[in-house]
């Protein structure tokens, strides 16, 4: 949970992937976010990589967002867009996990809608009205081999198959060559307004990046883009 700092561990995760690993268990993950600003969410990022050390949980990778603590409005929505982007970068499958209520209001917006959800709804049906790819129908669930009450939840996508296809498509996307490369003083305020425009942003060696693209004609159409929306 939280930021990137070595006493907000789950001191079972590596002992649990390694356990599911052994058994042929196709596992996924979820970071519980305190994020009060986009730094912070980029921190939760880092320590959900940090943690993975380079896996590809086959069930992908989730951002909690359900805390009363979190900022309200547009600020929650930077957040969860900071954090999937820093993802995805990664060449991670990520989605945001929340409660039905908080779906239908604060995490309501168009931008999150790129992004798959997991909506938790305790109930015999699941009346999220946007699309979603897992329902969490119990917080009572029972398993064999498990003390107590478990959660449990429906998949509607077979995601093992979906990120098993997505590592090609990734890796061909990092080769691409060209990015549009964008100065400026505040590179961390620019990524986020670039963001929220709808490109694939990120950061190399100190320098802020917009798209890859297979030739520079591709580049140059973006640059061009970007400079006439200002």
């Amino acid at each position: 949970y939280g930021s990137d700092i070595d006493s907000q561990d789950d001191v079972l995760f590596a002992n649990n992937v390694r356990k599911c690993e052994a058994a042929g268990i196709p596992w996924g993950t979820y970071l519980y976010s305190y994020a009060q600003n986009t730094d912070m969410a980029r921190s939760e990022a880092a320590h959900t990589l940090r943690l993975l050390q380079g896996r590809r949980p086959a069930y992908g990778v989730w951002y909690d967002v359900e805390d009363s603590s979190l900022p309200a409005g547009e600020a929650l929505v930077d957040n969860v867009v900071a954090y999937c982007q820093a993802v995805e970068q990664a060449g991670l499958y990520v989605g945001v996990y929340s409660f039905l209520y908080w779906m239908q209001t604060r995490l309501n917006s168009p931008r999150l809608d790129p992004y798959d959800k997991w909506v938790a709804q305790w109930n015999s049906a699941c009346t999220y009205p946007k699309p979603y790819g897992i329902w969490q129908y119990t917080g009572t669930g029972r398993v064999s081999g498990v003390a107590g009450n478990v959660d449990r939840n429906y998949a509607y996508k077979d995601y093992p198959t979906i990120i098993k296809g997505m590592d090609k498509t990734q890796l061909q996307k990092q080769q691409l060559p060209y990015s549009v490369i964008i100065s400026g003083s505040d590179l961390n305020s620019l990524k986020d307004q670039i963001s929220k425009k709808g490109y694939f942003t990120f950061m190399s060696n100190g320098k802020l990046c917009v798209g890859k693209f297979a030739t520079v004609a591709e580049a140059n159409k973006t640059a061009a883009d970007l400079k006439r929306k200002g």
